[in-house]
């Protein structure tokens, strides 16, 4: 991996090291680089950068590229971007679920672990669980052990900065494995989750709990849905009936209460529907405010009868008329399939795929609808799984199934989408030999450009354990490409969440943080994934102004290029030789 090795001895002049890094910015601040002289920033810059310390020379090899990097950053007038979040509030990135996100981090590289509560006790996360990012900070579902016996869950806050712990508050012990993931209210900054037969509000940043409304049933693997604007937020819920037809969809208000504009209080229950058989059902909203949900059967089935169905609501139509249309497998000819997990919107359409748990292959089905009427645009042959469809750019749609043993096999599969049909493009299990073990029935991948991230299920018990190893794959090629799988690390790959250029995933020893070591401020003012010469004004910033003896671990870790323990001078000149050699 680029940023793990030592860096190389690049056999090129000292002018050609000028000439590549200020190439990009030729023509650019003539007025400023000489303004930035005249105040006396080089002689900073040189003492910084050049000998790190009083004790330190640097090497004559280095000194020219340090002072092209200084360059380029005089030039650009050291400006410093900014800072927004680009936050992961829910379940799949978004209320569309797409689980798309922009700038996940290039290379899989672990800043910081954290692997104890607070009182210093083993972390054990809900295992295929996903983290949520919110003002940096993650927010992730865990058990409570007391002496070796889960008694209680508790949503965990941790620092984004340096990994610590901020905050646990305790729920409602989860039932039936439940890996719900949180989401959060970040108009009201909370955090909303299901936890037993209770949904929460818990205050963002100091975990206490602002509601807690009590549901019909518990609720198992669904996540909170929130949507509106601040004067009406409402959150969008399921519980769990996997047996039988008494599940429901709950709309309930998160705002103040206003006599005129929300007469509902925070946590008010405002209307229920009643959706049937449904375990993880985790809505999703369109672009016409209509939310839409997978069950096992209908409301309407005989009992006993497993007809999967999807169902589209409209929140603001008066009872007994919400349902805008219902679609269901039976009248495609497909019986004994039901949904067990979210559906994707995307360019008006539903995406949804299905888990039969009789035969083995390709013996359920990947569903495609109309979002306005419910109409049928195909329906294609895939492995098992509970997972939501990613629809990419170049018209495929990717779902991580399967699982090892009952006729099934994990995989990553990709499908063409042809318009009025759909092909499978290719399957990472069949493709490869069934050497390359990725994905899995629980889990949740993220689409960043044209790679994948996705965790590989563990094997054995704990059957619902979290995820081993995370990779990143590149769909633009085949499983049987030797470069299909651009990076792999252990530890760590349950369902991603990506927050400013940094990744997010549950292990079985805690959650991790992956990013890339540099990337301190793309274009946007964050992070973007990437190590570019955009970065470069941020790190001298840092080498500037920031106490470096404060560091922590985990800040240590992005700052210091050279893997040498310290932040300083020595690491400019392996800054200037990774941009020299490219990006990772």
């Amino acid at each position: 991996m680029l940023l793990s090795r030592s860096v190389r001895q690049q056999k090129v002049s000292d002018d050609a090291r000028i000439g590549l890094v200020l190439q990009p910015w030729k023509g650019w601040g003539t007025l400023a680089l000489g303004a930035r002289f005249e105040t006396g920033v080089f002689s900073a810059l040189w003492h910084r950068f050049v000998t790190g310390d009083s004790r330190r020379r640097a090497q004559p090899t280095s000194l020219l590229v340090t002072v092209s990097l200084f360059a380029a950053v005089l030039v650009l007038g050291i400006l410093i971007p900014n800072t927004v979040h680009a936050d992961w509030p829910q379940y799949g990135g978004d209320v569309r679920r797409s689980s798309a996100a922009v700038g996940a981090p290039a290379l899989l590289h672990t800043t910081w672990a954290t692997t104890t509560d607070l009182n210093g006790e083993q972390l054990i996360f809900e295992g295929p669980s996903a983290p949520a990012g919110f003002d940096g900070r993650v927010y992730g579902y865990a058990k409570q052990l007391t002496n070796g016996i889960f008694t209680t869950s508790k949503l965990v806050a941790i620092d984004a900065a340096c990994g610590d712990v901020v905050f646990e508050s305790p729920l409602a012990r989860g039932q039936f494995d439940s890996w719900s993931a949180p989401a959060v209210d970040a108009i009201h900054r909370t955090v909303i989750i299901g936890s037993g037969a209770s949904l929460y509000a818990i205050d963002a940043d100091d975990g206490s709990i602002v509601w807690e409304t009590a549901l019909l049933r518990t609720v198992v693997n669904a996540s909170a849905l929130i949507v509106g604007p601040n004067n009406q937020r409402r959150i969008f819920i399921t519980d769990f009936d996997g047996f039988g037809q008494s599940a429901s969809l709950y709309f309930v208000n998160a705002s103040a209460f206003d006599a005129v504009e929300n007469p509902f209080q925070p946590g008010e229950i405002i209307w229920t529907e009643s959706i049937g058989g449904a375990s993880g059902a985790t809505p999703a909203f369109t672009d016409d405010g209509l939310v839409v949900l997978a069950g096992i059967n209908a409301p309407t089935d005989a009992p006993g009868i497993t007809n999967g169905h999807i169902s589209v609501y409209d929140p603001a139509a008066p009872a007994g008329n919400r349902l805008a249309w219902r679609f269901q497998l039976s009248s495609i000819g497909v019986v004994n399939e039901g949904f067990f997990g979210g559906v994707t919107i995307n360019d008006g359409f539903v995406y949804a795929a299905s888990y039969d748990i009789n035969g083995s292959g390709n013996n359920s089905n990947l569903i495609k609808l109309d979002a306005t009427d419910g109409s049928l645009a195909w329906s294609v042959a895939c492995e098992r799984t509970n997972a939501i469809p990613i629809v990419g750019d170049n018209d495929r749609v990717y779902i991580s199934a399967g699982l090892d043993g009952f006729g099934s096999t994990p995989k990553v599969q990709a499908f063409d989408d042809l318009g009025a049909s759909a092909a499978l493009a290719w399957d990472t299990a069949v493709d490869s030999g069934f050497t390359l073990s990725v994905g899995g029935w629980t889990h949740q991948p993220v689409l960043s450009g044209d790679h994948l991230y996705v965790g590989t299920i563990p094997g054995g018990f704990p059957f619902f354990g979290a995820y081993t190893n995370l990779s990143i794959i590149d769909v633009t090629l085949s499983p049987s490409d030797p470069d299909f799988v651009v990076s792999s690390a252990s530890g760590f790959g349950s369902s991603p969440a990506v927050c400013n250029g940094r990744l997010y995933s549950i292990g079985q020893t805690g959650m991790f943080e992956i990013g890339v070591p540099g990337d301190l401020c793309g274009a946007d003012g964050v992070p973007d994934g990437q190590l570019d010469l955009m970065d470069v004004p941020c790190f001298v910033d840092a080498l500037l102004h920031a106490d470096i003896g404060a560091f922590c671990d985990a800040k240590l870790a992005r700052h210091d290029l050279n893997m040498d323990g310290a932040f300083d001078g020595r690491d400019v000149a392996t800054l200037t030789n990774m941009l020299i050699e490219g990006t990772p």
